[in-house]
């Protein structure tokens, strides 16, 4: 067995409800000035849907198919979300479905899968 690093195109479009909270404080600066400090928290919690590739070949369908290609698959999930002014967190569940004729041997097709994703802000 050998080891390798694929790299996949996906898009998917997402759409859900988004709330956020903001509060100001105010904190003595220079004599008769005022320093405004604004902090942010925002959730969302939707859906997503959208197309991608998938690296197929013997080992992921257990043997059924001798070759090697990048299959199209169908994407679709719920996802939810956390933003503040420093980090982003995304919590997401999803199933895959293969769109070509090895969809019935592909061990992933229509299995639930868990991700995780951190976005820092780097200013």
């Amino acid at each position: 067995m050998h080891h390798q690093l694929n790299s996949e195109l996906n898009g998917v479009l997402y759409a859900g409800y988004r709330t956020d909270y903001y509060t100001v404080d105010y904190s003595p600066a220079l004599p008769g000035k005022l320093k405004q400090q604004i902090n942010h928290t925002g959730f969302s919690l939707g859906a997503f849907s959208g197309f991608g590739s998938t690296f197929m070949s013997p080992w992921v369908t257990s043997g059924a198919i001798d070759s090697e290609y990048d299959g199209v698959v169908w994407t679709a999930g719920v996802a939810a979300l956390l933003a503040t002014p420093a980090i982003n967190i995304a919590l997401g569940v999803g199933i895959d479905y293969l769109l070509d004729g090895n969809r019935n041997y592909w061990i992933y097709q229509n299995k639930p899968w868990f991700g995780f994703a951190v976005g820092i802000d780097l200013n």
